[in-house]
């Protein structure tokens, strides 16, 4: 079942039907949060030079460069969260019926997904998420433990999200929690799986893509 849910997953992440939706979107929302990253380290520097004890404090060896480099690294993690939402929760009916028509055109959505719910939950989620990956940050600088922890953390949020996400447009509140029961081994290997995929270089500009369709071919099989 995996390996047939894989093959479909590759076969539209590498189509242009896909593409042809999510092209410019991915480059804008991209685009935006690295612009809002390079504005966060250029206030930091700024910070530096207006308040001489942060300045001092960031030249401290060890320390200081760690310091640094962990503000950097959540304000990174929040920006991928902030893409997440741009392409996800503002598109995700129209990616599960852009996919429905082409692989389950018997399959009827009988989901339905407000506005409000979709953005709560994932708002609600990545709070957790960013709350238990600054209490992690003081393990991540140990080699295995931190890779552990960055993958495990990862796949929580998206099992948190995009199962949520993509299971109430398809399926009745009932259903979709019947089968969030009833599958837990199997959605935590995707979860993995996609955060795996999010932390390859260069990958990770289209994992959300890939995870996306990925968790729609798995729950509409």
């Amino acid at each position: 079942m995996f390996l047939h849910i894989l093959k479909k997953t590759f076969q539209d992440f590498f189509s242009w039907y896909l593409w042809r939706f999510f092209f410019i979107r991915l480059l804008l929302a991209w685009g935006f949060a690295l612009f809002m990253l390079y504005g966060f380290h250029l206030f930091l520097q700024y910070l530096a030079q207006q308040w001489q004890w942060f300045g001092d404090f960031l030249e401290i060896p060890i320390v200081g460069t760690l310091f640094y480099v962990s503000l950097l690294m959540v304000v990174a993690v929040a920006l991928i969260i902030m893409v997440f939402l741009l392409l996800i929760n503002f598109h995700s009916e129209a990616i599960i019926k852009l996919i429905q028509k082409k692989h389950y055109p018997h399959r009827v959505l009988e989901g339905q997904l407000s506005w409000w719910e979709s953005i709560g939950n994932t708002l609600r989620k990545s709070f957790y998420f960013l709350i238990l990956y600054l209490l992690s940050l003081p393990f991540m600088a140990i080699p295995l433990v931190g890779a552990i922890l960055t993958l495990v953390l990862w796949a929580y949020f998206i099992d948190a999200t995009l199962f949520f996400e993509i299971g109430r447009n398809i399926y009745t509140r009932e259903k979709y929690l019947m089968i969030k029961q009833h599958y837990r081994g199997i959605r935590f290997i995707l979860a993995l799986f996609g955060a795996l995929v999010n932390l390859i270089p260069v990958l990770n500009f289209t994992a959300s893509v890939f995870i996306f369709v990925l968790y729609i071919h798995f729950l509409m099989n």
